[in-house]
């Protein structure tokens, strides 16, 4: 099984005790989509940083909290002053992955707890799919683009992090090109950001699934902290509506995705 070194996925940021807030995909993802038709499967306002500004102490404890802060890693800066957890950014390190199907949804007697998301190589025209990159802490944490570029027949996948998102360590872009590989794990690893040739390399598939593994450091608040204004990055849940929504919007792609 051919193994192609992996490559950083996105995003090497000097850690400040205070981020810019959040905006749309626009203001924040440099990806080159030019010549590029762009399919977001999900409602990307659903993923923005959360305002939590001017709410009840019981309504900003839906998003943070003294409780969970102690657990958590405080930022570096002033480490000689106390902390605190209400005004200071806090920073948690975790696993991430692509939101998608679990194993066992796109075959029933896997085991693994990876995520996968089918790609449609049968569009007619250069189309750009988007994935929103989630962690293990359940939380959005930036977007990965799968680019089928039709004029020259190759897969490209680029992923982009959040503001403020530190990344720690390499991480794989794997490509299965049948569902019974999630089964037997006899799927390829490729780099990010490289032409994939989709008769040479994915066997001239009409549709694939893609893995991503990493982890990265985020702050539970983000924005201005002097001005007040304090944001939190916006949770993943796979029951709430919007994630079902998603997952229904990938069902068609997912069934042209080989069995064997």
């Amino acid at each position: 099984m051919k193994k192609i070194s992996a490559v950083i996925l996105a995003l090497a940021l000097v850690i400040v005790c205070a981020v810019p807030a959040l905006a749309a995909p626009q203001q924040w993802v440099d990806i080159d989509l030019e010549g590029y038709k762009v399919v977001y499967l999900f409602n990307y306002n659903q993923t923005i940083a959360i305002d939590i500004y001017g709410k009840t102490q019981d309504e900003a404890a839906d998003y943070w909290s003294f409780d969970i802060a102690v657990e958590e890693t405080f930022p570096s800066c002033e480490d000689s002053d106390p902390k605190n957890p209400f005004k200071d950014a806090r920073y948690v390190i975790s696993n991430i992955y692509v939101a998608g199907f679990e194993a066992g949804e796109i075959i029933s007697t896997a085991k693994s707890d990876v995520n996968v998301v089918p790609v449609d190589l049968t569009v007619a025209q250069n189309t750009a799919f988007v994935y929103p990159i989630v962690t293990k802490s359940n939380i959005v944490i930036g977007l990965l683009y799968a680019k089928v570029n039709v004029d020259e027949g190759y897969l490209q996948v680029e992923g982009q992090l959040k503001d403020g998102i530190y990344n720690k360590t390499v991480n794989t872009l794997t490509i299965y090109t049948t569902r019974h590989q999630v089964l037997d794990g006899a799927n390829d690893d490729f780099p990010f950001a490289e032409p994939i040739s989709i008769k040479d390399e994915l066997g001239d598939a009409d549709a694939v699934l893609l893995s991503i593994t990493g982890k990265v450091t985020y702050p539970t608040l983000v924005g201005n902290l002097k001005s007040g204004r304090k944001f939190s990055y916006q949770d993943y849940y796979r029951d709430e509506a919007w994630v079902r929504a998603y997952r229904d919007t990938m069902v068609p792609m997912r069934s042209k995705v080989a069995f064997r």
